[in-house]
């Protein structure tokens, strides 16, 4: 428990230093009258490759959960398609605020063609063959 704590201290400590040296550059760019009228700034590091696929992941999960109640189906992602989404879906100045769009379009496309059929499976694995997404 000692160590957790002078683990967390350290990295308060650092924190702190961070913030302030985030807070420094602010000034020095935009200047101290308008940083002064700021109540709160919250640096942040940027999403990594890891935390898109999470993401993506996390957002294909929710939308077959919500298949699983209304369809009676649901769709799992291979590794290609997380990799292939949070690439497509990260950028730089949004993250992937525009991943839940990105992955309703894939899905419906897909689901359209399945849902037609008199009968389909349960599960089916979403996978990406030749820059196509595909249900197997």
């Amino acid at each position: 428990l000692q160590k957790q704590v002078r683990r967390l201290s350290v990295e308060s400590a650092e924190t702190r230093r961070i913030e302030t040296a985030v807070l420094e550059r602010l000034k020095d760019v935009l200047g101290v009258p308008l940083i002064s009228r700021l109540q709160m700034v919250l640096p942040f590091a940027p999403l990594t490759d890891t935390h898109a696929r999470t993401i993506v992941g996390n957002t294909i999960a929710a939308m077959s959960r919500e298949l699983e109640k209304t369809k009676h189906l649901s769709v799992v992602p291979d590794a290609s398609v997380l990799a292939a989404l949070a690439e497509h879906s990260l950028t730089e100045d949004v993250g992937v605020r525009n991943v839940d769009h990105l992955v309703e379009d894939v899905l419906h496309e897909l689901l359209g063609e399945v849902l037609q059929k008199s009968r389909h499976k349960k599960s089916y694995r979403l996978t990406r063959v030749s820059d196509t997404y595909k249900l197997v």
